[in-house]
């Protein structure tokens, strides 16, 4: 290795985006940052986590594009970590492995009826209406006339408020087209349709 600090960051979304910046602002030059995410895009949550409807805050991708920008940061995406790469092997080309990821699986409740058709986690819901390539083909029933959300954090009122919102004011913010769809056809928005 050479004298410059060699750095992997599995995962770009914003605490990979972030720890990138600030390595390349303590080190300058002295630093090569490697920003690696299984998706072929960057940006991770931001992408695929953010509310369609909350697009001043999906703006903060400027921030990262201009932090992608360092000549020190370089971005690969499409790599699998234990399928693509092991990170036996991140370790011997890197000075430090940094994993800036999120769960990959839901966390069960617990709770009975949780595997009741139309019981589905936040994390099956949000990537799915946000477009994300790994949960676009999912079907999630929807069928039903009444929703019950279990959670008081951001995500749950997220999904409150997109399941709150009138079909074509969703149809006006970035939600993926077949979930838009799927909710436009559901019980759930009743007299809510709009056009």
């Amino acid at each position: 290795m050479t004298d410059i600090l060699r750095v992997a960051i599995v995962g770009a979304g914003p605490a990979g985006f972030y720890t990138a910046d600030q390595l390349v602002r303590e080190k300058g030059t002295g630093v090569h940052v490697e920003l690696i995410d299984r998706l072929p895009t960057p940006y991770g949550l931001v992408r695929a986590g953010v509310a369609p409807d909350h697009q001043h805050i999906k703006a903060v991708t400027r921030v990262f594009d201009k932090i992608a920008a360092s000549p020190s940061i370089c971005f690969h995406g499409g790599v699998t970590i234990g399928d693509d790469i092991d990170h036996t092997t991140l370790a011997a080309r890197h000075h430090a492995v940094v994993y800036a990821t999120g769960a990959p699986v839901p966390r069960p409740l617990g709770i009975p009826g949780e595997g009741l058709p139309g019981f589905h986690t936040a994390a099956d819901v949000v990537p799915w209406y946000n477009g994300h390539p790994e949960h676009s083909d999912r079907h999630l029933d929807v069928s039903g006339e009444r929703v019950v959300i279990v959670g008081n954090g951001n995500v749950a009122l997220d999904i409150t408020r997109i399941l709150a919102s009138r079909i074509d004011a969703l149809r006006r913010t970035d939600i993926a087209d077949h979930a838009v769809n799927v909710l436009s056809a559901s019980g759930v928005f009743g007299d809510r349709r709009g056009r």
